[in-house]
């Protein structure tokens, strides 16, 4: 009697550990929701080849195929390169974003760069923070933007800069500009989000797909940029 009576409670308590961890995985890891864009390759932007040869890096012919040749070299992103990151609330509740830090994987310097592109104005860039990875504990700084005026782009506003907290919902959503530059490393990096909603807090490691985000700094070997009037890659 005594024996069933046990078995019992022991099968009522393993049930309900059981339904306790079903609902748990059911639950959302975080009530927010992100996506990532590194941004298309284009001319305004650099790129760089590492760990290549001059004749591996074989150049476009021309700026319009900077985006194919980028693929098949495997180009990374230079130093200025955005990262621009749109967040989400996934549900009625808002969700306070209260910091964001990056964190640098691994930062070997690079032995000889080949770089296409770059030289391009700036954009409209509101909620931007920008990251020197050189430095020994790289920081996330909050940096100003322009905003259209009445005038469209003939007349930009300046906006101040805007650091965190945030907030987003599901209908408010939030867009982050990361703009890292680096000179002495090719670095990895991530980013860790800081949140709350609810009463709950947690953090949130944000990557690209899986991977660290990648910038590629030009000054820590032999470097070369491809003059495209000559047709050649000229030493710098």
């Amino acid at each position: 009697m005594v024996g069933t009576v046990v078995t019992a409670i022991l099968v009522v308590a393993a049930t309900y550990v059981t339904n306790l961890v079903l609902e748990e995985s059911r639950k959302p890891d975080r009530p927010f929701t992100w996506t990532v864009s590194t941004r298309p390759a284009d001319h305004c932007l650099p790129h760089t080849v590492v760990g290549k040869t001059e004749r591996e890096a074989s150049p476009p012919d021309n700026l319009a195929e900077l985006a194919a040749w980028a693929k098949r070299v495997e180009a990374a992103p230079g130093s200025g390169s955005p990262v621009t990151i749109t967040l989400q609330g996934s549900g009625e509740e808002a969700v306070v974003l209260l910091d964001m830090k990056i964190n640098v994987v691994s930062a070997p310097v690079p032995a000889q760069v080949f770089t296409v592109g770059g030289g391009c104005g700036g954009g409209i860039t509101p909620r931007s923070f920008s990251s020197d990875l050189d430095q020994r504990v790289p920081v996330l700084v909050a940096q100003g933007g322009l905003e259209p005026g009445p005038g469209g782009l003939d007349e930009l506003k300046e906006l101040p800069p805007v650091n965190f907290p945030y907030r987003i919902s599901s209908k408010d959503p939030e867009v982050f500009a990361i703009n890292t530059s680096a000179e002495r490393c090719d670095c990895r990096w991530t980013l860790d989000l800081h949140w709350s909603s609810g009463g709950e807090t947690g953090w949130a490691r944000i990557d690209d797909q899986g991977a660290p985000f990648r910038t590629v700094g030009a000054a820590g070997g032999p470097r070369y940029v491809y003059d495209l009037g000559r047709e050649r890659w000229q030493k710098i």
